[in-house]
């Protein structure tokens, strides 16, 4: 059983300063929240029994009004606002499917080329303190994979490659660290997916702190 008023008091505070344009919007985004935070489902239908839920999710979702961005500014600024002293940032890679025959959705391929699968890729991010209590989320990243790279072409080079959304990724949390917790140190934990040179240098060019699986045996020179 979960506690509905508890739910209500964790998102307005990670949701209730975001930046939407009108109150409305706001509310409906913390009324949100707190619902898919009670029963997290697949599909707004599912998530939302209520038939005025459901209508005003959907209404919500399809607003051009809306900036994502904006909601993830909320999420990210309200984990630091929690944080104290030192913290860690686990970062990490998924994909996310959808059904799109037509291809009329404004997503791409992935997985292999050739199976022809259509959706997002993912970037994200957790915040937890010193004993692994959990802060918030300080960064997302969704971008589409339209194009396809060859092999000869480095991956660093082209702006759909997870490198370098990554380096974007870790730019927009240090930004919101510098901005909105600015006593707050910050330890990065990423796998091997992310061992690439051009990460290890805009670590050096912010400072920044981080422990990477790395994929093999390298030289690092300070």
């Amino acid at each position: 059983m979960h506690d509905a008023h508890a739910l209500h008091t964790w998102a307005h505070e990670t949701f209730g300063h975001a930046d939407l344009g009108h109150r409305r919007r706001t509310r409906r985004l913390v009324a949100m929240a707190a619902r898919l935070a009670a029963g997290p489902a697949g599909t707004v239908t599912a998530s939302f029994g209520d038939s005025g839920e459901r209508e005003g999710a959907f209404r919500w979702l399809s607003n051009g009004n809306v900036a994502s961005h904006a909601v993830m500014d909320a999420q990210g600024i309200a984990a630091f606002s929690r944080a104290r002293g030192r913290v860690y940032c686990a970062v990490d890679g998924t994909s996310i499917s959808v059904t799109d025959e037509t291809g009329s959705r404004d997503v791409g391929v992935v997985g292999a080329w050739g199976r022809g699968a259509r959706g997002l890729y993912a970037l994200t991010s957790l915040l937890v303190d010193e004993s692994g209590a959990p802060l918030g989320v300080p960064g997302v990243r969704f971008w589409a994979r339209t194009k396809r790279t060859r092999r000869r072409v480095k991956p660093h080079r082209t702006m759909e490659s997870e490198t370098r959304h990554t380096i974007d990724l870790l730019r927009d949390i240090e930004t919101r660290r510098a901005t909105h917790a600015p006593d707050v140190h910050v330890h990065y934990l990423l796998d091997r997916g992310f061992d690439a040179w051009a990460l290890f240098r805009e670590a050096r060019d912010l400072s920044l702190s981080l422990t990477l699986r790395a994929r093999g045996d390298r030289y690092l020179f300070a």
